[in-house]
């Protein structure tokens, strides 16, 4: 598949694996502010990368051999120094659910590799 979009002018991007927060964000949110709480709304980047090992495993197989690009999303969610992986900015969060990306989520996403697909 892959090559025959290449042959067809087309530039192959995969969008790797977004980081799974595990519970429903804005529930969360809602639940810390009725309990006066702020809660550090993050959640491990090692255990996302343990889960997913397989997947970016296997993206840089058909990375290397098929000649596309691979934009992994965790780079805008998490950051190896902190081991974090943010679930929000501010009061917005990133996520819909457990999963799928908000409006706010998919901004930030879009952002990050609108400019590889634009080039």
């Amino acid at each position: 598949m892959t090559r025959r979009l290449q042959m067809a002018g087309k530039q192959v991007v995969i969008v790797g694996p977004v980081p799974e927060v595990g519970w429903t964000v804005p529930e969360y949110i809602w639940k810390a502010e009725l309990m006066g709480r702020a809660v550090p709304l993050n959640t491990s980047y090692a255990r996302f990368r343990a889960r997913q090992v397989r997947t970016f495993g296997m993206l840089a197989g058909v990375a290397a051999r098929a000649s596309v690009q691979v934009i992994n999303p965790d780079a805008m969610f998490c950051s190896a120094a902190s081991g974090r992986c943010t679930a929000t900015v501010g009061a917005l969060p990133f996520y819909y659910d457990d999963d799928h990306l908000s409006p706010e989520g998919a901004r930030r996403l879009t952002r990050h590799f609108a400019g590889p697909l634009l080039h």
